[in-house]
């Protein structure tokens, strides 16, 4: 388990990779993560890869978007892979309680690694969301997805996108 500082402040220069983590809670008690330049194509904030049982609640996300949201600007191609949370191949994920604002991409983005299984059981519950540069939630590759009692504002394009490529899909959201 991985207690942040309450109210902490954690500046992002790239991204926090969970890479084969298995059994984590990170209890974030109101702590920032924040990007504050725009960074490479694929710089996410939190990445969670070949992961299971990952929990991640009360943790405030913000990414380096300064025009983030519905308006002119927000949509930066060179950037459109910076998400709050991404998962990849990643199961029993847990985002509980979360906010996530001014990114580049979308706020949780679900699919898989190349030549890897679906994400799986993936459970987003009662977060704020705002500010996108893209999508809200993405699903490309995923199963047994739970999106509830949240709150998304100011998305660019869409609030939730399934787009599943012929090898992937999607499955009981």
């Amino acid at each position: 388990m991985i207690s942040l500082k309450p109210q902490g402040r954690y500046r992002m220069d790239q991204t926090l990779v969970l890479n084969g983590r298995h059994n984590l809670t990170v209890t974030g008690n109101g702590a920032l993560f924040f990007a504050v330049s725009a960074g490479g194509y694929r710089r996410s904030n939190v990445l969670i890869e070949n992961s299971s049982a990952i929990v991640f609640s009360n943790l405030f996300v913000r990414g380096a978007n300064p025009h983030g949201g519905a308006g002119v600007g927000a949509y930066v191609p060179a950037y459109e892979h910076q998400h709050g949370f991404e998962l990849l191949s990643a199961s029993s994920v847990f985002l509980l309680n979360d906010t996530v604002t001014d990114v580049y991409g979308d706020f949780v983005y679900i699919a898989k690694l190349p030549g890897g299984a679906w994400s799986n059981g993936v459970v987003v519950v009662n977060s704020h969301f705002a500010r996108s540069g893209r999508q809200g939630i993405t699903v490309v590759a995923g199963r047994n997805i739970a999106i509830a009692q949240n709150v998304m504002s100011d998305v660019h394009a869409s609030a939730f996108d399934f787009e599943p490529a012929p090898a992937d899909g999607v499955d009981a959201v």
